[in-house]
């Protein structure tokens, strides 16, 4: 019985030691390429075998015998890993042989179809032009025409859209940097994951044709129903001097939000519009929609908003220098929220633009008296004196 319990003990021991020499003897290879280029193969374990690849590239070794190993890494790597896929195209890239690389990609994607990234990675391999010859040579031979590889690198871009739609903004980074068409980008971005915001940011990173800008600023703007897009119109139609576009996009958001939006994000957008007309000279139409938007807080009976948005729209007024105007807004304020010291202060600056500098620090008395450490007062009053 003891000799039986005995054998087995060594049976298992024996395993264990063959077991951790296998390891170890795989470590030292990833650690060693000399080592690991006379045995008798690539490493059974994935982890080893990509430890010797990076370690190999990592010392400029380059030579075809990495190719069992590129191979393997590449049938044997879970799914997860997202640079294995890469290493037999990185290995290629640096000995110059495009065919390999796109044979890398299409064995990598062959193993792995549904891992949108690398769809995207390839697409953006087929689109980057080398000056280098062969490249050049291998961008002449028949089946790797410009057309085709555009053709070939858009299928990606779209398989990788639709297998992750969290890849929007790489995708439009792509687009956007290969001047692709926006005629093409309803095919590769599904519109139902679309973002106006995003894309125009996109765009206002990568591109600096103000006409491609301007072509879809009006593509956006003819398509617009709801509030979001039309601020992120306005907002980039204002920041790439598109006025017109801005002011129509401002124009339709205020009307959806007097029915649908709280009253602070519609004192918002009337003072953008306002803003509009004023940059315009058109000040009568910015005074009847400031009136018109009032009629719909007072009828609601909201005249805190109705106080926040005279306040917010006399300081426009006195920006543009409308002085008479900006007056009569900030005495209406106050007769709505006579302790709001902002309509007091505004007042005081208004007066002081104009050289009444006898009414400012009477305005001013009123804010100290309401709030006696108005830092923006007590400057005020320094000013003046």
């Amino acid at each position: 019985m003891r000799l039986f319990i005995f054998s087995v003990l060594a049976l298992f021991g024996g395993l264990y030691a063959y077991a951790a020499f296998d390891v170890f003897r795989e470590e030292q290879r990833a650690q060693d390429p000399l080592a690991a280029a006379v045995s008798t193969g690539p490493p059974r374990h994935p982890e080893a075998n990509l430890r010797y690849l990076r370690t190999s590239f990592a010392r400029g070794e380059y030579s075809n015998e990495l190719k069992p190993y590129l191979d393997r890494a590449l049938t044997q790597a879970p799914s997860f890993y997202q640079s294995p896929f890469l290493l037999a195209a990185f290995y290629a890239n640096r000995l110059e042989k495009p065919e390999r690389i796109e044979q890398s990609f299409e064995a990598a994607i062959r193993r792995f179809p549904a891992n949108g990234r690398l769809h995207l990675t390839f697409a953006e391999w087929l689109l980057t032009p080398r000056p280098t010859r062969p490249y050049r040579t291998y961008r002449e031979t028949e089946g790797s025409l410009a057309a085709s590889r555009e053709s070939r690198a858009l299928e990606h871009i779209a398989t990788a859209t639709r297998l992750e739609p969290d890849l929007d903004a790489r995708t439009l980074e792509l687009v956007a940097r290969f001047r692709i068409p926006f005629e093409a980008w309803d095919d590769l971005i599904p519109r139902e994951h679309r973002n106006v915001r995003l894309v125009l940011r996109v765009v206002d990173n990568t591109v600096r044709d103000t006409a491609r800008r301007r072509v879809l600023l009006e593509r956006f703007l003819s398509e617009a129903t709801d509030i979001a897009a039309l601020r992120s119109i306005v907002s980039y139609g204002d920041a790439w001097r598109e006025p017109d576009i801005a002011l129509e996009a401002a124009r339709r958001w205020h009307a959806i939000a007097l029915e649908q939006s709280p009253a602070r994000d519609i004192t918002l957008v009337t003072e953008k519009l306002a803003a509009h007309y004023l940059e315009r000279g058109e000040s009568d139409h910015a005074y009847k929609l400031v009136r018109m938007t009032l009629m719909q807080f007072e009828s609601q009976d909201l005249s805190e908003p109705s106080a926040d948005l005279l306040i917010e729209i006399a300081g426009l007024y006195s920006r543009y220098r409308r002085f008479a105007t900006a007056e009569s807004l900030f005495m209406e304020a106050a007769t709505l929220a006579p302790h709001r010291t902002s309509v007091y202060l505004g007042l005081a600056r208004t007066y002081r633009a104009i050289g009444e500098l006898d009414a400012a620090r009477r305005e001013l008395a009123r804010v100290i008296e309401l709030d006696p450490s108005n830092e923006a007062a007590r400057l005020l009053i320094t000013q003046i004196e």
